[in-house]
C-alpha cells in the first residue's frame, strides 16, 4: 500500500505529490501500487469532515482497467513540472498513470457538463487565458497583466470570433481583462471565486465552502484543458490542464516572465 499525505496545500499540489508518489513507488518496486491511501492530502483546506474525500474527485482506480507500462528514464518529483515548459514533458509516460488515478468523477464531468451549457463553450473555437495571481508571486515571476493581454490580442489575430474564456484567483487581473477586452467575447464563470487581497482564495473560504468550489474548479481545468489555445501563467492548476490535455500544442506558456 501507498500512502501519501500533503497538506495544508493547494488542490493541485496536493494532486502533484500524489502523482508524483505513485509514479516513484512504480519505479521502486517495478509495478503499481495496489491501494493508495490518499486519505490525508486535501486536509483543512477541501474536507467538509476527517472523511476520504479522493474519489469525490476522481473515479476509483480499481474501475479502471489501464495497461500501465514504466518509462525508467522518466523523473518527476513534488513539483511535477509546473515550473519546467511544458511542451519538455513526456506526457505519453505520465498519461496511463493520469487514465487510471485521476479520472474525474461523474460528479466533476456532471459539473463539466452544466459550465459547458450554462456558458455555451465551444472548445474548438475557444482561447482559454489562465492566471494564477495572488500569493503564487511567493514562487515564481507573474509578469504583467499587459503582457497577458498582449499575448491575447496576438493569438486571436486571424481567429475571426473566437470565444475566450478568463479564468484567475486574481480580482484585479479579471478587472483589468474586463476593461481592457470589451469588443471580444468573454466568459467569466461566475462559480469560481477571485480575491483582491493577494491572499489565496481558498485561505479566505470555510472548508465547507471550499470542498463545493474546487469542485467547479477542477471541472473549469478540464474545459481549459480542452480549449482549441491556451495562454497560462505556470501553477499548479496549469500543468494539471497539460496533464488532461495530454499535449502543450497551441500553448502559451509564461514562465519565469518568458513566453515558452
Amino acid at each position: 500500500m501507498l500512502t501519501v499525505t500533503h497538506y495544508p496545500c493547494g488542490f493541485f499540489s496536493c494532486c502533484s505529490v500524489r502523482l508524483s508518489a505513485i509514479i516513484n513507488y512504480t519505479k521502486h518496486h517495478g509495478m503499481v501500487p495496489t491501494t493508495v491511501d490518499s486519505s490525508s492530502s486535501w486536509m483543512s483546506i477541501y474536507k467538509k469532515s476527517n472523511d476520504d474525500v479522493t474519489f469525490v474527485y476522481f473515479q476509483h482506480y480499481d474501475s479502471i482497467e489501464q495497461n500501465i507500462i514504466l518509462d525508467k528514464n522518466l523523473q518527476i518529483d513534488d513539483w511535477c513540472y509546473q515550473f519546467h515548459d511544458y511542451k519538455t514533458v513526456n506526457y505519453n509516460a505520465i498519461s496511463p498513470f493520469i487514465q487510471k488515478y485521476f479520472a474525474p468523477s461523474e460528479i466533476i464531468l456532471d459539473k463539466v457538463d452544466y459550465l459547458t451549457k450554462k456558458y455555451e463553450i465551444d472548445v474548438d473555437n475557444c482561447i482559454s487565458l489562465y492566471y494564477r495571481g495572488t500569493d503564487k508571486w511567493l514562487e515564481t515571476s507573474l509578469g504583467s497583466y499587459e503582457t497577458y493581454l498582449q499575448k491575447l490580442n496576438e493569438v486571436m489575430t486571424g481567429i475571426s470570433t473566437p470565444q475566450v474564456i478568463i479564468q484567475t484567483d486574481d480580482g484585479n487581473f479579471l478587472d483589468f481583462m474586463k476593461k481592457n477586452c470589451p469588443d471580444k467575447n468573454i466568459i467569466i464563470m461566475e462559480e469560481n471565486r477571485v480575491n483582491y487581497d493577494g491572499s489565496a482564495v481558498h485561505y479566505s473560504n470555510t472548508y465547507e465552502q471550499n470542498h463545493v468550489d474546487i469542485q467547479y474548479l477542477f471541472a473549469t481545468f478540464l474545459i481549459i484543458s480542452k480549449s482549441k489555445h491556451i495562454i497560462c501563467s505556470s501553477a499548479n492548476g496549469s500543468i494539471w490542464m497539460m496533464f488532461y490535455r495530454g499535449h502543450a500544442n497551441n500553448v502559451y506558456q509564461n514562465l519565469h516572465m518568458n513566453w515558452y
